[in-house]
Protein backbone atom coordinates (compact mmCIF):
# COMPACT_ATOMS: atom_id res chain seq x y z
CA UNK A 1 0.00 0.00 0.00
CA UNK A 2 1.03 3.42 -0.73
CA UNK A 3 1.61 6.38 1.95
CA UNK A 4 -1.37 7.91 -0.12
CA UNK A 5 -3.98 4.93 1.03
CA UNK A 6 -3.55 6.24 4.29
CA UNK A 7 -3.14 10.08 4.41
CA UNK A 8 -5.19 13.11 4.65
CA UNK A 9 -5.14 16.07 3.15
CA UNK A 10 -6.38 19.42 5.30
CA UNK A 11 -6.40 23.34 4.64
CA UNK A 12 -8.40 26.18 6.15
CA UNK A 13 -9.13 29.12 4.21
CA UNK A 14 -6.48 29.42 1.31
CA UNK A 15 -5.08 26.03 2.15
CA UNK A 16 -8.83 24.62 1.85
CA UNK A 17 -9.02 26.56 -1.70
CA UNK A 18 -5.74 24.51 -2.35
CA UNK A 19 -7.08 21.24 -0.95
CA UNK A 20 -9.59 21.29 -2.81
CA UNK A 21 -7.34 22.10 -5.95
CA UNK A 22 -5.55 18.67 -5.07
CA UNK A 23 -8.93 16.50 -4.54
CA UNK A 24 -9.83 17.49 -8.64
CA UNK A 25 -6.18 17.36 -9.96
CA UNK A 26 -4.33 14.74 -7.95
CA UNK A 27 -7.29 11.95 -6.84
CA UNK A 28 -4.84 9.62 -6.25
CA UNK A 29 -2.16 11.02 -4.10
CA UNK A 30 -4.27 10.99 -0.71
CA UNK A 31 -7.13 8.77 1.17
CA UNK A 32 -9.75 11.99 2.07
CA UNK A 33 -9.41 15.61 1.76
CA UNK A 34 -10.82 18.01 4.13
CA UNK A 35 -10.91 21.63 2.79
CA UNK A 36 -12.20 24.10 6.01
CA UNK A 37 -13.71 27.21 5.49
CA UNK A 38 -11.87 26.78 1.52
CA UNK A 39 -12.63 28.85 -1.79
CA UNK A 40 -14.19 26.45 -3.94
CA UNK A 41 -14.67 29.14 -6.97
CA UNK A 42 -11.88 31.14 -6.82
CA UNK A 43 -12.97 33.45 -9.81
CA UNK A 44 -16.38 34.06 -8.59
CA UNK A 45 -14.57 35.03 -4.89
CA UNK A 46 -12.17 37.59 -6.29
CA UNK A 47 -14.41 39.27 -8.87
CA UNK A 48 -17.78 39.38 -7.23
CA UNK A 49 -17.56 38.31 -3.57
CA UNK A 50 -14.73 40.38 -2.28
CA UNK A 51 -13.43 42.65 -4.42
CA UNK A 52 -10.17 43.93 -5.09
CA UNK A 53 -8.45 43.23 -1.76
CA UNK A 54 -8.79 39.38 -2.28
CA UNK A 55 -6.42 39.88 -5.38
CA UNK A 56 -4.12 40.21 -2.58
CA UNK A 57 -4.44 36.45 -1.48
CA UNK A 58 -3.82 35.57 -4.93
CA UNK A 59 -0.48 37.07 -5.55
CA UNK A 60 -1.50 40.18 -7.85
CA UNK A 61 0.58 43.16 -7.21
CA UNK A 62 0.15 46.42 -6.89
CA UNK A 63 0.87 50.13 -7.95
CA UNK A 64 2.63 52.70 -6.01
CA UNK A 65 -0.61 53.99 -6.00
CA UNK A 66 -2.33 51.33 -4.51
CA UNK A 67 -4.23 49.87 -7.61
CA UNK A 68 -4.00 45.92 -8.48
CA UNK A 69 -2.13 45.10 -11.22
CA UNK A 70 -3.28 42.21 -12.99
CA UNK A 71 -3.36 40.59 -17.36
CA UNK A 72 -5.80 39.01 -18.91
CA UNK A 73 -3.27 36.42 -18.13
CA UNK A 74 -3.31 36.81 -14.63
CA UNK A 75 -6.84 36.25 -14.64
CA UNK A 76 -6.39 32.97 -17.18
CA UNK A 77 -3.89 31.80 -14.43
CA UNK A 78 -6.43 31.91 -11.65
CA UNK A 79 -9.24 30.18 -13.97
CA UNK A 80 -7.36 27.55 -15.07
CA UNK A 81 -6.01 26.91 -11.16
CA UNK A 82 -9.99 27.29 -9.82
CA UNK A 83 -11.07 24.04 -8.13
CA UNK A 84 -15.07 24.08 -8.70
CA UNK A 85 -13.83 23.90 -13.22
CA UNK A 86 -11.97 21.13 -12.48
CA UNK A 87 -15.11 19.53 -10.79
CA UNK A 88 -15.93 17.11 -14.69
CA UNK A 89 -12.27 15.67 -14.07
CA UNK A 90 -13.13 13.59 -11.15
CA UNK A 91 -14.37 10.40 -12.28
CA UNK A 92 -14.90 8.04 -8.92
CA UNK A 93 -15.26 10.80 -6.05
CA UNK A 94 -12.95 10.30 -2.82
CA UNK A 95 -13.80 10.59 0.51
CA UNK A 96 -14.70 14.79 1.43
CA UNK A 97 -14.95 15.89 4.70
CA UNK A 98 -15.71 19.47 4.20
CA UNK A 99 -16.34 22.43 6.78
CA UNK A 100 -17.53 25.87 5.77
CA UNK A 101 -18.37 28.82 8.57
CA UNK A 102 -21.80 30.66 8.48
CA UNK A 103 -19.64 33.71 10.08
CA UNK A 104 -16.59 33.53 8.44
CA UNK A 105 -15.89 36.86 7.26
CA UNK A 106 -14.38 36.27 4.17
CA UNK A 107 -15.30 33.53 2.43
CA UNK A 108 -18.67 32.82 2.45
CA UNK A 109 -20.28 29.60 3.51
CA UNK A 110 -21.95 29.16 0.31
CA UNK A 111 -18.76 28.35 -1.42
CA UNK A 112 -18.27 24.84 -0.27
CA UNK A 113 -21.92 23.61 -1.12
CA UNK A 114 -21.15 25.17 -4.75
CA UNK A 115 -18.45 22.69 -4.74
CA UNK A 116 -20.34 19.34 -2.97
CA UNK A 117 -23.64 19.68 -4.78
CA UNK A 118 -22.07 18.46 -8.05
CA UNK A 119 -20.37 15.02 -6.71
CA UNK A 120 -23.48 14.21 -4.88
CA UNK A 121 -25.60 14.31 -8.31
Amino acid sequence: SSIGERVALSGRSFGGMNTMAAYVSHQEDFAVYAPIVPVSDAVSFVTRELGWWAWDDFGFRRDSRGRIVHSPLSMRLVEDWNPIAGLSRVREPKPLMAFSGEFDSRVGPDQTPRFIRPLLE
